[in-house]
């Protein structure tokens, strides 16, 4: 090279040749090597003094040209996720690999030495760190570097990341989380510090998958990065997990069907009867303990409530509605015939009308056909006694039996009136009967309703985060 720059009259392709080599050079950081005779420790040090002399500054001829520093991370372990607080805690390995263009040196000069451990603090680092962090760093310390004779520096560290993440709770407990990690320059811009990624991103999750040690609650489903807004100074990692849901499905939603499903076959019960009030009180009273026990599984946050939450609240308020039904219906029943006002048109027309072809109830009317007749035979009875009973044509037979037959006429009367009264009360108590009925069996397709259309939500919900 110095005989091409001698001699003015050198070719073209000497010249390229003379630029080739140079940019050869830069890019593989060889134009400045470490001068050491043979590889004892006592060389390697004094050799090094200059190196470790230049810390301050970043390890690079031209201080114009921006520092490529090339990183890679590891997943060992998830060690919770925070939804209250919207935090996740990782434990990872930070891998960081970049070119010092001062500590190179020929492994023939210098005993076959190929690569030494260095200080970290004699040695330029550079200052990446997580965005997302938000706790203290309680990350243990690596004291040493890994330096190859090519100049290239390797620093494998230790983190433990408490970062913010947006979490959604909402499809709790078949949730699945993204969550970012932003590892960028402190200082630096991209003019000084641009940052790379060593392997592909499937090797990266491969290995992750391999190496993650803790098989709690959360699983690694894949592991995305790029640039973050394609500016080079910042690279993103994309934590995508996935929940285990089997301990809530064991704990929350099989004893939470369980009560349901009693519930549901509560309403073969006769709606009318003490047994079945007190029956649905106490399914009531076990469902608030059960959700007061369970109440530390469910997640709390205020970015939203969970879809399960909804389903216990439903639940709930299903049980109340049934029993507030099945006192209106004891109600009725037990208030006594005089006491029971006639149905309102409006009930009278919604109910026995609309909600009954509805639920497609059917009235029976053996039982009415036996009482109608009865009192219509009773009414017949008294209609004819009345009729033979005319005081004129007995007036031959005495005052004393006149008097009597006109007692024994008013009292006809007024029984009869008694039972007309009777009957109006029962027909009027049968329509309320009917109508509790007729609730009734619409609360109950309801249930049936209610259970079906949140058996498929949560089955589609596992069908999808199953086949991620």
């Amino acid at each position: 090279m110095e005989r091409c720059r001698a001699h003015r009259g050198c070719s073209a392709a000497c010249a390229s040749l003379v630029l080739v080599f140079s940019v050869f050079l830069q890019d593989y950081t060889v134009t400045s090597q470490v001068t050491c005779n043979g590889g004892e420790t006592e060389h390697f040090l004094e050799s090094f003094k200059h190196v470790f002399g230049k810390k301050a500054f970043r390890p690079v001829k031209d201080l114009n040209q921006p520092m490529v520093v090339n990183i890679s991370i590891t997943l060992y372990a998830i060690l919770g996720v925070n939804e209250k607080n919207q935090l996740l805690t990782t434990f990872l390995w930070l891998r960081m690999v970049w070119f010092n263009e001062f500590a190179w040196w020929d492994p023939k000069d210098c005993g076959n030495v190929q690569n030494i451990s260095v200080p970290v603090e004699q040695m330029w680092t550079p200052d990446v760190f997580v965005l997302q962090f938000v706790d203290e760093d309680k990350s243990p310390q690596l004291p040493y570097l890994f330096v190859e004779h090519s100049g290239k520096v390797q620093y494998r560290k230790p983190l433990r990341v408490v970062s913010s993440c947006n979490l959604s709770i909402f499809r709790f407990p078949f949730d699945i989380q993204n969550c970012s990690l932003t590892f960028g320059s402190f200082l630096d811009s991209v003019h000084h510090i641009k940052l790379g990624l060593l392997p592909s991103v499937d090797n990266t999750e491969t290995f992750c998958r391999e190496t993650l040690t803790s098989q709690g609650e959360w699983e690694l489903v894949k592991i995305e990065s790029g640039f973050s807004d394609n500016v080079p100074e910042k690279i993103t990692f994309n934590i995508i997990l996935k929940r285990r849901p089997s301990v809530y499905v064991v704990n929350l939603l099989i004893p939470s069907a369980f009560l349901m499903l009693i519930d549901v076959l509560s309403f073969n019960l006769p709606p009318h009867t003490v047994d079945r009030a007190s029956f649905k009180m106490t399914l009531l009273l076990g469902y608030t303990v059960f959700l007061l026990i369970l109440n530390d599984l469910l997640p709390a946050t205020a970015s939203g409530t969970p879809l399960i939450g909804i389903y216990f609240s439903l639940c709930l308020t299903l049980l109340v509605i049934g029993l507030l039904e099945t006192v209106f219906v004891m109600n009725i029943l037990h208030q006594g015939s005089s006491k029971c006002p006639a149905v309102p048109q409006w009930a009278r027309t919604m109910v026995l009308h609309y909600l009954a072809k509805l639920v497609c109830y059917k009235k029976i009317d053996h039982c009415d056909t036996w009482t109608l007749n009865n009192s219509f035979t009773f009414e017949s009875v008294i209609q004819e006694k009345s009729v033979n009973l005319h005081i004129g044509d007995y007036n031959h037979l005495g005052p004393h039996l006149t008097s009597l037959l006109r007692t024994i006429s008013s009292d006809l009367q007024a029984m009869r009136k008694l039972v007309e009264n009777y009957f109006e009360q029962q027909e009027i108590a049968e329509e309320w009967l009917r109508m509790g009925l007729i609730l009734d069996t619409l609360i109950y397709r309801v249930y049936l309703l209610f259970m079906l259309v949140y058996a498929l939500i949560l089955g589609s919900t596992w069908g999808s985060w199953y086949h991620i």
